[in-house]
């Protein structure tokens, strides 16, 4: 795991348990100077949130109990924001739950290399879509969307899309469209910079902690929890810091007086 992908080719397998292996392949970024395709290459809080799903996914879904394996009457729908190479959805999809998972990404180079790697992986229950963040605060007679987000998803993931300042407002626009009301949860990973603190502190403002007096069907921040996995590079032990936050409707008293971890 690197918390700060090269720049070039190359193929890569993680091992997350011994019956759960990910083939991702990482593809050159774009010499325009731009960090539109920063999603060719895996970054930490991928293989951070990748990792917390497949060794602890019934803690994330214990909202869904259900869900591992869904037998309800309506399957359980996941959705994630800015996938990159996938290697997220990858686990998700390869986890057996009974449910609609569908991947997303903008820029069109990170969309057919997502897709490759969904073949790579031999998948068959993951889609993978374009979806442009924003578009949900665009006037509504410009907006057109794929039919498969006419239906709300009951579990977004998100991992370190958030690297400029406009992202983050269209982000939350895009979730508060996309999430299911009252029930739905969504869990973000980002790295913790030092050299980028208002990017965190812009996350730590849109999705706000529970206080008193919330404001009712507000998305704010359930738990925040420093995540600090030992890193490898050229033989020289690191350490990085990733925090997930678990976001949700504020719809109740016990959402407004969550314990926050740091």
């Amino acid at each position: 795991m690197s918390s700060a992908a090269s720049a070039g080719a190359a193929t890569r397998t993680f091992d997350f348990r011994d019956d759960l292996r990910i083939f991702l392949s990482d593809a050159p970024l774009d010499s325009d100077g731009t960090n539109a395709s920063v999603g060719l290459q895996t970054w930490g809080s991928s293989f951070v949130l990748a990792s917390r799903i497949a060794t602890a996914h019934e803690v994330l879904f214990r909202k869904f109990p259900d869900a591992v394996p869904r037998t309800g009457s309506r399957r359980l729908r996941i959705l994630e924001l800015g996938a990159g190479t996938g290697l997220v959805s990858l686990t998700l999809a390869k986890l057996g739950l009974d449910a609609e998972i569908v991947a997303t990404d903008h820029h069109p180079r990170v969309i057919a290399n997502l897709e490759r790697n969904v073949v790579l992986n031999g998948l068959d229950n993951l889609q993978v879509r374009h979806l442009d963040w924003s578009h949900f605060v665009q006037p509504e007679a410009s907006q057109t969307l794929d039919t498969i987000f006419a239906q709300q998803f009951d579990v977004i993931f998100a991992a370190d899309v958030v690297y400029e300042m406009e992202q983050c407002g269209w982000l939350a626009a895009c979730v508060r469209a996309l999430l299911v009301p009252e029930t739905g949860v969504f869990h973000l990973v980002v790295p913790v910079r030092p050299t980028h603190p208002k990017e965190t502190q812009l996350v730590e403002t849109t999705f706000a902690t529970p206080t008193l007096g919330s404001v009712h069907d507000a998305l704010i921040t359930q738990s925040r929890e420093d995540v600090h996995p030992e890193d490898q590079a050229d033989g020289v032990a690191q350490t990085a810091t990733f925090r997930h936050y678990t976001i949700a409707w504020s719809s109740s008293e016990h959402d407004i007086t969550t314990q926050i971890s740091a």
